[in-house]
């Protein structure tokens, strides 16, 4: 399924990002998280582009969150329906964890004031 790019183009506005911006911030997160999916912990080192998802929330303040997999970001709540409860708790503890980190990064990238070291 591929995303539309204007609704892309109008989240990442929404962010205050460019999509250059959002491809640097993937990076970045994807090395915090040693290239794991935060809820299931699929290696995404050398995953398929369209297996690493940016998650973020879809009401204001429009918050990014981490790196899923594209399973774990499709079926969030099915799989928690469904009675996993190790699942449940992997998400419980991902969507409750200190994300403060990725706002100072998205505000270094919003002022392109990042220098890669």
């Amino acid at each position: 399924m591929k995303l539309n790019p204007r609704k892309l183009d109008d989240r990442l506005k929404q962010l205050g990002l460019t999509r250059e911006n959002k491809k640097q911030l993937k990076k970045i997160i994807l090395k915090r998280q040693k290239y794991k999916c935060k809820i299931c912990g699929k290696d995404l080192k050398n995953a398929d582009p369209h297996d690493i998802q940016l998650d973020h929330s879809h009401k204001p303040p429009y918050e990014i969150r981490g790196i899923l997999c594209y399973k774990c970001n499709k079926y969030i709540l099915t799989k928690m329906n469904e009675g996993h409860p190790e699942y449940f708790l992997n998400a419980y503890k991902y969507l409750k964890e200190d994300k403060s980190w990725i706002e100072i990064i998205i505000d270094k990238l919003r002022k392109n004031d990042f220098h890669r070291k």
